[in-house]
């Protein structure tokens, strides 16, 4: 799968404008950000006629670290602000905006006639704010553009259906008594506690899922230009998102009997026709377009879509089978919550700790891979691994060398809180398709062809483990039996990198209220992990997750308002509580009923905070299970950069943070062991002679005065990164440098992180300006760096001219892995052998 195209745009820290009051004067190339292709992008190239690689008219505003200036955030989002003497005006956000805080500023030269487009005439007064807004920012939702592509697509009725007498733990309000100590009376105090019981409960069972003709697979496919078939794709238009999979619906229907299908407003289609069906939940816009309650609201929609040269998008599609991985990575939520021994827990880690010794320890075969400098025709990840592929001995240079450990080192460090290889993969969580074909013909209670607790997943038999993030509690750990079934296999049998599962039980409600509009899930075969699993435990589930904020008046002040709430999400509040009560060290059996039943409300808290964007309803975190969360397990310090920040700052003496090294934690002990390992087991050789010459052209090097610029340069250089480094670190460490740092509040300032590609981007600008002459700048930065100025660091080498050092390296016979099915080899479960690679990289 590859990513939409890659643009640069300006992303600035909110708070850069809150200091220049809202007239920032700034040096863009400072605050470029690569930003990945999108309906919206798309429009303002057409408005503006703009296909540049920048895109000048989107700025992307971070407000993370000035959440609680509500009143400038306001003052913001209703009156915009300069840069450089252009205005922009707020415009719309992703979903993944919204979580990260993140807000879309348009060039207001243009910002009417965006307007215009994303309304596409809809004239709304009044609405839920939050739904409203979410669907209008789809257009930023990143995709494929597919210009010109205009398959027919029907809307059919979503199914629902309630299940019966299900066990499950759901929230209830408590009313409690106590003496208020001051007045002495008797008084009522309400908050939420778990209560278990048997109801029914309501599933819509193909929300946000459909299905395509493989002819449609086929023509995405060409259109793309991909060499794998796209048989699950996640489609992308104005008011419409979901996920739809290639089914043979023709034949299916042809078998039973069924010539013509109907859709949601009743008018037919012929099955042999050519089709996209998408369920009634992935089309956001019907009740928005919804003017007379026939097929012509649907008219009315594609005659808008084209008025205002809208496009077809397409956010994701399936990996192949042979791109699917054997092993992924682990995270700590779906770990910390096993019921095993240490003893049991710990073995999760043997194949991570098996992996980096093999790395640290030079196998080529895991050097090579994690590399990425595998197969005939290798992509390297980065210019260092482009200078292995033309010659080994590059391992050794010590900008090259420096990155291996620091990347090895960051893979040690994320293992101590749970990212651990086990064997696992990331699919697409797909409903029972069958039973969607018997929706779709008409039967109005389709049966499908899986029984509750199975699934189905091409080439795996037996038990497997379900789980999906943000994971908070014990319920959402879910055992399906994948089966095998003929009639899947003949009508679906492509889909690959999917999970299908049944349409019986609580399978969604379990994974923390998924749907398939695109969700992925791990699918887990880890025997040990499944032996902490309790499949009895009673589903947490959410009994008013559908609860909605009211209608509000569309206005310019309502919506500041609605970004000022939304502005703070509580999935990360809600999952670190969940992570402290799971690692408390429980005395009594009381004591820890009590944690597990905190740790359930808080799942229903999440429930609320992951739809918030869109309903525009939040719970907060109940005052008394938030007050007694913390303090963190020590493991945490490692989950992030603010974690590790905390716990620095508790090391020396803060007395606001603290973490706790309780061994009643299997988490804890997994990171104690780790630590020990990285500490006394790990031994990198001290040093490698290497033959730097090995990167020069071959031409004499002449100390003339651009030799002068360039070491002028290289000076200058160096000083410019010793201090923005070290003030970084003074901003990462405010409670230290505050006094030096005073216009600068503790939220921004450890939040914000210098764009360092941008300041190499600009010295290799420069150099490239002094010498164009990309072989010779790489000769006089090596003998700069190497000879003149052996003692100090090697980056400048590698930010100003990498691609002369490349074109300098002679090519040298070497051999790389390739997979393998039958080969000797093993590398996270994939099979490869070693081919000679003679592909010279620089002149591909």
């Amino acid at each position: 799968m590859f990513a939409p195209k890659l643009y640069s745009v300006l992303k600035i820290p909110v708070i850069e404008i809150f200091n220049s009051k809202y007239n920032i004067q700034i040096d863009k190339k400072l605050y470029y950000v690569r930003q990945q292709d999108s309906m919206m992008l798309r429009q303002i190239r057409i408005i503006t006629n703009d296909f540049s690689e920048f895109n000048k008219y989107i700025v992307f505003v971070d407000c993370n670290g000035a959440k609680s200036r509500k009143e400038e955030i306001k003052r913001l989002v209703l009156n915009g602000f300069y840069i450089n003497k252009t205005h922009f005006t707020i415009s719309e956000r992703s979903a993944s905006m919204t979580r990260n805080a993140i807000l879309g500023f348009i060039d207001s030269s243009i910002i009417s006639k965006i307007n215009t487009i994303v309304n596409m005439d809809l004239d709304i007064k009044e609405t839920v704010l939050s739904k409203w807004y979410a669907y209008r920012g789809l257009m930023f939702s990143s995709c494929h553009c597919l210009d010109g592509y205009y398959p027919k697509i029907i809307i059919i009725p979503d199914y629902k259906k309630e299940i019966k007498n299900q066990k499950i733990k759901y929230l209830v309000e408590k009313e409690t008594s106590y003496i208020d100590k001051n007045t002495g009376e008797n008084k009522i105090w309400k908050t939420h506690d778990i209560e278990e019981g048997i109801k029914d409960v309501p599933l819509n069972v193909f929300d946000g899922a459909g299905i395509h003709h493989p002819d449609i697979t086929d023509e995405i496919k060409d259109f793309l230009h991909i060499e794998e078939r796209p048989t699950s794709i996640m489609w992308r238009l104005p008011y419409s998102k979901g996920m739809t999979h290639e089914v043979n619906y023709t034949e299916y229907f042809k078998d039973n009997g069924i010539d013509f299908i109907q859709d949601i407003w009743g008018k037919w289609y012929s099955v042999e026709e050519k089709m996209i069906i998408f369920t009634e939940s992935m089309y956001k816009g019907y009740k928005y377009f919804n003017k007379t309650g026939t097929y012509s609201d649907w008219d009315m929609y594609w005659s808008k879509f084209y008025k205002y040269n809208h496009c077809i998008g397409i956010a994701k599609w399936n990996f192949t089978k042979e791109r699917e991985p054997v092993y992924t990575r682990a995270n700590y939520q779906i770990l910390q919550d096993l019921d095993l021994s240490f003893d049991e827990f710990k073995l999760l880690s043997d194949k991570s700790l098996d992996w980096v010794e093999k790395i640290v320890n030079g196998d080529n075969l895991y050097t090579y891979c994690f590399l990425g400098l595998t197969g005939e025709k290798p992509k390297p990840i980065n210019n260092y691994a482009k200078a292995i592929l033309k010659n080994p001995e590059m391992i050794k240079e010590e900008s090259v060398r420096n990155f291996i450990k620091k990347q090895i080192h960051k893979y040690i460090d994320k293992m101590k809180c749970g990212k651990i290889y086990i064997k696992a993969c990331y699919k697409f969580l797909v409903p029972d398709l069958i039973m969607l074909l018997e929706w779709i013909g008409g039967n109005k209670n389709p049966i499908g062809v899986f029984k509750d607790g199975e699934c189905y997943s091409i080439g795996y038999n037996g038990e497997y483990l379900i789980e999906r993030n943000p994971h908070i509690c014990r319920s959402e750990h879910l055992i399906l039996n994948a089966v095998k079934n003929d009639i899947v296999d003949k009508y679906c049998g492509n889909l690959v990198n999917t999970v299908m599962i049944n349409g019986y039980g609580l399978s969604y409600a379990r994974l923390n209220g998924a749907d398939c509009d695109g969700d992925l899930i791990l699918l887990i075969d880890e025997p040990i992990m499944k032996l902490g699993v309790d499949k009895d435990c009673p589903i947490v589930i959410n009994l008013d997750e559908k609860l909605t904020a009211l209608k509000e008046n569309i206005s310019k002040e309502a919506h500041a308002d609605l970004v000022c709430r939304t502005l703070v999400s509580l999935i990360g509040e809600d999952s670190n509580a969940a992570t402290c009560y799971h690692n408390k060290l429980a005395k009594t059996k009381e004591t820890k009923n009590k944690y597990m039943k905190y740790i359930d409300i808080l799942s229903i808290v999440n429930s609320f905070a992951i739809d918030y964007a869109k309903t525009g309803y939040i719970m907060q975190i109940p005052y008394h299970i938030a007050k007694y969360s913390k303090p963190f397990p020590y493991f945490m310090r490692y989950a992030g950069d603010y974690y590790n920040r905390t716990y620095e700052s508790m090391e020396k003496g803060n007395s606001n943070y603290k973490f706790h090294k309780s061994y009643g934690s299997n988490m804890n002990r997994l990171c104690f062991m780790i630590e020990k390992f990285h500490n006394k087991e790990i031994k990198w050789k001290k040093s490698l002679k290497f033959d730097y010459t090995i990167m020069y052209s071959g031409n004499e090097i002449i100390e003339n005065d651009t030799f002068k610029e360039i070491e002028s340069l290289y000076i200058d250089f160096n000083k410019q990164i010793k201090y923005l480094s070290l003030f970084e670190k003074k901003l990462h460490r405010y409670d230290e440098f505050k006094e030096e740092l005073k216009a600068w509040d503790k939220n921004s300032a450890m939040n914000y992180y210098i764009n360092w590609n941008g300041i190499y981007n600009k010295y290799k600008s420069v150099a490239e300006k002094i010498c164009s002459d990309e072989s010779v700048l790489a000769d006089i930065c090596i003998k700069l760096c190497y000879e003149k100025y052996s003692k100090r660091s090697k980056k400048f080498i590698w930010a100003v001219c990498p691609n002369g050092i490349i074109k300098n390296i002679k090519q040298k016979e070497i051999f790389i892995p390739k997979k393998d099915d039958s080969g000797c080899y093993e590398y996270l479960g994939k099979r490869y052998s070693f081919l000679l690679y003679d592909y010279p990289l620089y002149n591909e």
